[in-house]
């Protein structure tokens, strides 16, 4: 029956563990990007929902004035009916003034209606052209949102594979060699590294005679150097 040597699963479990650094690094990456394009897609909703909201209020208010403007003309014509038929001074004085007050009101209301009806006139512009380019930009960004959701559970699944892969590793691992092993982890990126031309892989700490032969019988040594876990892998030496 095969065994597999101690350096073996401890080199699998440094692999597998640069694996789930780069798969986490992922997710929080792509949890980002979910989070920028539905921020980015609230946002382009709200301004088109502020726009057709203002531009349903313009239309109201210009509507309002126009109303206002044909009152105030039909009382400016009554009152140039009072006052060609006005004989009195004091008559003809108060209506001329009345005439004069209600001519302001018109003038002032019909720029305030101008100014109204242009603003109507930017927004209509951006419900007929802007808007269904818009609307496009948010499908397109919903898409990606799913594209993104699915690329979010795949890699939760290699993760969780991730994870399994290494729990069945570490059942088989005595607790003192998992021990040692994750001590170095903490104090060092790579704590377990393979002897290249009978050196230390990490620090080219040159290994003696004595331990080589340990090594080559698939023992694990630390680095009288750098105290790296060392291993020999045969199929990989000259």
């Amino acid at each position: 029956m095969h065994i597999t040597p101690l350096w073996q699963k401890l080199k699998q479990i440094g692999i597998l563990d640069k694996q789930f650094i780069t798969l986490t690094s992922s997710l929080d990456q792509i949890s980002q990007q979910i989070k920028n394009q539905q921020q980015l897609i609230s946002e382009r909703k709200n301004h088109i929902e502020r726009i057709i909201a203002e531009h349903k209020k313009a239309v109201h208010d210009v509507n309002l004035k126009e109303a206002e403007i044909a009152s105030l003309e039909e009382k400016i014509t009554k009152k140039k009916e009072r006052l060609a038929q006005a004989q009195n001074p004091k008559e003809l004085s108060a209506l001329t003034q009345e005439l004069e007050t209600l001519r302001k009101a018109q003038y002032q209301l019909e720029d305030a209606c101008l100014t109204q009806m242009a603003e109507c006139e930017s927004y209509q512009r951006f419900i007929q052209h802007d808007l269904p380019l818009a609307l496009k930009q948010c499908d397109e960004e919903e898409a990606t949102i799913i594209a993104l959701g699915q690329e979010l559970e795949t890699t939760k699944s290699a993760v969780n594979l991730n994870r399994n892969e290494q729990e069945t590793i570490v059942r088989s691992i005595t607790p003192e060699w998992l021990a040692k092993y994750q001590t170095m982890k903490t104090i060092i990126p790579d704590p377990i590294a393979p002897i290249m031309q009978n050196t230390c892989s990490a620090c080219f700490y040159e290994v003696l005679a004595q331990d080589l032969v340990r090594l080559k019988l698939n023992a694990i040594l630390p680095c009288k150097s750098c105290f790296r876990l060392l291993y020999c892998d045969t199929e990989q030496q000259p």
